[in-house]
């Protein structure tokens, strides 16, 4: 009896076990449908097989979400779950499921941002979705997908598509997937991405991307959930080469080419932002807390930018920091910052180094939002320092510079530039010879009528300043130049050794000259030059050939835009000695030098005080390199005593007025004179005490004893000279004198002719003249002496 009712009492318990495992499928699947419901699918239903005491399967699972203007569905085949019997019946808890295959496709009629417009919502509860929660409400312990494909579509953005893997435990998120981006025709607008991510319940993020097998980013962090807001630290490295690789065929391209680019850009990011999310970008922004730090190291080579600049290689070091906080953006650009170039090439410029380097950090502060007029932006002035070596251009044997120190001032709100660059020291060699070192600075900035600025050039030795006004416009440049008053003599040391023919005995003993003027066009290179000459003050002495003081001019110079020449003024000396001294001499010019013609040099008439008369050259022209021309040079009231006072021949006096005229021939480098007659114009008088040789010849020589007592007194009535000159510096003075000495044989007349022919240039540097005239006059006395006897 006793057995009897121990059987009735087990005998449940069997059965109940039984009943337990029939309804297993049915539980496990409730289970999944209840979860699935609750992800917001429609009526989800889902066969099962039971094919083992701890498995279920699903031979099909086709499921579909619509929310809105959005549809997912998901598409999967023979699907295995796994499971403790205990766990299911008591905790309903699956230990694993496993998704050999699954595909996801997700199609949106409008873009996320207009389904938010549209919505009307303004802000999104994060805590509500926490990404922690991924681990505790998974379907099972352990979700295995062994391949998913996503295909996403939505108007007005590419298409992209994802196949990969996933792992989800209540410990880890493991994902690997290729990410590819896709045209309306599907064709693959970017090289594939390769992704790879870890997450953990501590909400510890690794992200890494590749492409074309070369590491894009590489991240890593965590994400932050508090009940008020959420943040982000991240530490990321972006690889350019890959980087810029996949941005190729998908953003315009760069203006610049080249080879071998590689770096990478370091970024720690720390950020914080509402946990009640505003879906405003705007007033997202102004509501989000970050501080971005970036460091740059790049390099490439064999660069090609635009202009034709060329680079063999280039190396950046940059390094930056952004903060976002309180409605502004602050970001700041560090001194250390640099870039480093070398074989450097633009056209005809060339350099061998150079090195570009910040020398105080960049800030800029924008206010958020950014307004229409950019009011209130403040940017730092950026201060630049380039240091360049092996600087070649064309005509240069060298050049060399110091540091060049830039500055630029950017007003955002009115879009002023300005800035400001100089340079210590420039120096250069043209044609094996040195330029004078020189300073430079360059000032300029935006102004109502285009780009104003001012230009400076300084030379310590020889002491040169220029300094340049300019405006450039659209369609219009112009700059007034001047020069700080030059000392002329400093500059005789450069004068001589950049002018070969420049004679080694000329100097200058004092003298000044300023200069002025303006060039004036559509553009600096497409300019006229205008200029404007004051020399004064200038004495100088060339040997004994030439001497003067206080030489002053007033000279104009124009260059047309078509390379045309001119040139006029007035040159205006006290005092030109060369053999004779030549007062108050003027002389006024044009020079005009056409393209492509012969120049033309000009010459206003010319009236010459000397020897107490004037000498009058009438308005002529000539090509001044090939000079071939005929003048006529008219003496009037030329008195004879200045030009015996000149030659100092002692003994010899004498005064009457002359006049007459000198036909002048100059032919290249020749002058002569032919036929030239000069007249005495009035009475005068000449007297002759012979030298100490001369009287012991006349002692023995009655006759020119004679003739030298008649020229002791002679009172002129008449004189007449031929003059010739031929080029080569041979002067024949063919003469005639007549009068009479009142004390010579009671007035008797003297008709006296005399010849001399000697070289000019010869007796002009010896200033001997009046040696050979009182040679010629005793010879001359002689033979007529001799007639007479």
């Amino acid at each position: 009896m006793r057995k009897r009712k121990l059987l009735w009492i087990l005998l449940p318990l069997p059965l109940l076990l039984l009943a337990a495992y029939l309804a297993l499928p049915y539980l496990a699947r409730n289970l999944i449908e209840d979860w699935l419901a609750g992800q917001g699918f429609d009526q989800p239903r889902i066969e099962l097989t039971h094919p083992g005491w701890q498995r279920l399967d699903v031979p099909h699972l086709s499921l579909i979400q619509r929310s809105g203007e959005r549809s997912i569905s998901l598409q999967s085949d023979n699907i295995s779950i796994y499971f403790d019997p205990v766990d299911l019946l008591l905790r309903q808890r699956i230990d694993e499921i496993r998704i050999p295959e699954l595909t996801i496709t997700i199609r949106a009629e409008r873009s996320l941002e207009r389904r938010i417009e549209s919505a009307g919502i303004e802000t999104f509860n994060l805590n509500d979705y926490p990404a922690a929660l991924i681990f505790h409400y998974a379907p099972s312990r352990r979700l295995v997908i062994g391949q998913f494909h996503v295909d996403y579509q939505a108007p007005d953005q590419p298409q992209v598509r994802a196949a990969g893997n996933l792992d989800l435990t209540p410990s880890a998120l493991l994902s690997w997937a290729r990410l590819e981006l896709l045209d309306d025709a599907e064709n693959s607008l970017a090289a594939p991405l390769y992704l790879d991510l870890r997450f953990n319940p501590q909400q510890q993020i690794e992200l890494n991307l590749v492409s074309n097998n070369q590491p894009l980013l590489t991240s890593s962090g965590e994400l932050i959930s508090n009940a008020d807001d959420w943040g982000l630290n991240l530490e990321s490295r972006l690889n350019l080469k890959p980087l810029l690789d996949f941005l190729h065929p998908l953003v315009p391209p760069l203006p610049l080419s080249g080879e071998d680019f590689s770096g990478q850009l370091d970024t720690r990011l720390s950020s914080r932002w509402p946990a009640q999310m505003p879906l405003d970008a705007q007033t997202l922004v102004q509501q989000t807390r970050a501080d971005l730090n970036l460091n740059l190291q790049a390099q490439g080579r064999q660069l090609v930018l635009p202009q034709q600049v060329e680079i063999d290689t280039a190396e950046v070091n940059a390094a930056a920091e952004i903060s976002l906080q309180e409605n502004q953006l602050q970001l700041r650009i560090t001194p250390q910052t640099r870039m480093q170039l070398t074989r450097v090439s633009q056209q005809q410029l060339r350099l061998d180094t150079a090195e570009l380097s910040l020398r105080q950090a960049v800030e800029l502060l924008q206010p958020l939002p950014v307004a229409d007029n950019h009011s209130g932006v403040r940017l730092s002035p950026l201060e630049l320092r380039l240091t360049p070596t092996g600087i070649s251009l064309p005509g240069l044997d060298s050049l060399e510079t110091s540091p060049v120190e830039l500055s630029l001032g950017y007003n955002p709100a009115s879009t002023d530039l300005s800035y400001h660059l100089r340079s210590e020291r420039i120096s250069a060699a043209l044609s094996g010879r040195q330029l004078p070192a020189f300073s430079a600075e360059l000032t300029g900035g935006t102004a109502a009528d285009g780009q104003r600025g001012r230009l400076i050039l300084a030379s310590p030795r020889p002491a040169l300043s220029l300094s340049a006004d300019w405006l450039l416009a659209a369609q219009d440049f112009r700059a007034d130049w001047r020069t700080r008053s030059v000392n002329l003599p400093p500059l005789l040391p450069e004068l001589r050794r950049w002018i070969d023919a420049w004679p080694v005995d000329l100097a200058f003993t004092h003298g000044t000259l300023d200069a002025k003027g303006y060039l004036q066009g559509p553009s600096p290179a497409d300019a006229s030059l205008y200029a404007d000459l004051s020399l004064r003050n200038l004495a100088f002495a060339w040997d004994t050939y030439v001497e003067t003081d206080n030489v002053s001019a007033d000279l104009q110079l124009r260059r047309s835009r078509n390379g045309s020449l001119t040139s006029a003024g007035e040159i205006r000396s006290d005092l030109l000695r060369t053999g004779i001294d030549l007062h108050d001499t003027a002389v006024s010019y044009r020079y005009t030098q056409p393209v492509n013609a012969e120049p033309r040099l000009e010459l206003a008439p010319i009236n010459q005080a000397v020897f107490g008369g004037t000498v009058s050259l009438p308005a002529f022209a000539f090509n001044p390199l090939d000079p071939d021309f005929s003048v006529s040079a008219q003496l009037t009231g030329i008195e004879l005593s200045e030009i015996l006072t000149l030659y100092q021949q002692p003994g010899l006096a004498g005064d009457t007025a002359l006049n007459g005229t000198l036909p002048i021939r100059v032919k290249g480098s020749e002058i002569s004179v032919s036929g030239g007659q000069v007249h005495s114009a009035s009475p005068g008088w000449l007297r002759y005490q012979p030298s100490s040789a001369l009287s012991s010849t006349a002692q023995n020589n009655p006759a020119l004893q004679l003739a030298l007592s008649a020229l002791e007194d002679l009172q002129i009535e008449a004189l007449d000279l031929g003059v010739n000159y031929a080029p080569d510096g041979s002067l024949e003075l063919n003469s005639r004198l007549r009068g009479h000495n009142p004390d010579w044989q009671q007035g008797r007349p003297i008709d006296l002719s005399l010849n001399v022919e000697e070289n000019l240039l010869a007796l002009f540097k010896s200033l001997q003249l009046s040696e050979k005239i009182g040679e010629s006059l005793r010879k001359n006395l002689e033979n007529q002496s001799g007639s007479a006897q």
